[in-house]
């Protein structure tokens, strides 16, 4: 059988995780002809475009650039399965959050921050033979359907003993009935070793940074001041982040449920913060609290912009402005 490991916009830290496997991504390449992974084969863009059949077609990385949109169409057609790997892949990852971003004004920072002291003519490439930078980013979701969606920055060692031990048991033709997302139908507090007994009695002292607190190991974090995404991420990893006393980020994606992370994160903040004090600090302090989250959008869409609500809301905005 054949297996493809196509990249999007990516790190490099989804080959990592893949490479993690060990002894088992032998026992893969064993069942499997890998024919396509740039990190490992040498294979060009050609080479996939001849191949006829592809039995998995696994994407890593969001999509910014039309060549990415290429790939991603190309491994649809070809591929019996495809899998959506990681973050970036499945909701638009850290490369998303250029989303609200104009792709001219990328172009002109970008050349703003170039350090290089002197370029020289012959260096520059031609820009006829470069990919063309998209207006915005995608996630892989919103190019085409994949039958497995795997969350994480990369993904956790759960997902991938899970991803292991399907490639393995995998019989050639098999189709799956419905679309499989890695990860629990819970959000991570379900599984967080810091949960407190009621949920629903939660009280945030205030909005605090790491280094402005000492925190209790044994407490949970939004009890201390500090944001975790806990309550809006999917519990698809055994919570190494908060094991290792830092909060939860939100790389394994929406918990079941929740169409858009940041508003139903800012929701349930805003109902936290000083809850046993809102008559004292009223709608003014309430407000003086929520101004210390010093990047919202890097907070609360840190892994899910590309695929949000507010990114719908851009992108509807920016086409009747290119109308005008």
């Amino acid at each position: 059988m054949k297996i493809a490991i196509v990249y999007g916009a990516i790190c490099g830290g989804c080959d990592v995780a893949i490479v993690n496997w060990g002894e088992k991504l032998i026992d893969i390449a064993k069942k499997y002809d890998i024919v396509y992974w740039n990190a490992a084969v040498d294979s060009k863009l050609e080479d996939l475009e001849k191949i006829d059949h592809i039995n998995i077609g696994i994407f890593m990385g969001s999509i910014r650039t039309d060549l990415h949109v290429k790939l991603a169409k190309l491994l649809r057609s070809k591929s019996d399965i495809i899998v959506a790997y990681g973050a970036c892949a499945s909701y638009g990852g850290v490369p998303g959050l250029a989303t609200l971003t104009r792709k001219e004004k990328l172009i002109k920072d970008l050349a703003s921050t170039i350090t290089t002291e002197k370029i020289e003519e012959e260096d520059i490439p031609d820009p006829a033979k470069i990919p063309e930078l998209l207006k915005t980013n995608y996630a892989l979701i919103q190019i085409i359907d994949p039958d497995i969606i795997i969350p994480g920055c990369p993904p956790s060692s759960v997902s991938n003993e899970e991803l292991a031990k399907f490639l393995l048991e995998y019989q050639e033709g098999t189709r799956l009935k419905e679309k499989i997302v890695f990860g629990e139908e819970n959000s991570l507090c379900s599984i967080c070793p810091r949960r407190p007994e009621d949920l629903h009695k939660i009280k945030m002292p205030g909005i605090y940074r790491l280094y402005e607190v000492k925190l209790d190991e044994n407490k949970c974090f939004l009890e201390q001041g500090i944001i975790c995404m806990g309550p809006a991420t999917r519990a698809a990893c055994k919570a190494p982040c908060i094991k290792n006393n830092h909060p939860c980020v939100g790389c394994m994606g929406p918990a079941p449920g929740v169409d858009d992370v940041g508003l139903k994160y800012i929701s349930s903040v805003a109902s936290l913060v000083m809850v046993d004090k809102e008559k004292e600090i009223l709608e003014e302090g309430l407000a003086k609290q929520l101004d210390k989250i010093v990047d919202p959008i890097g907070v609360f869409y840190k892994y899910t912009l590309s695929n949000s609500l507010i990114a719908k809301l851009a992108k509807k905005s920016n086409k009747r402005d290119e109308k005008k």
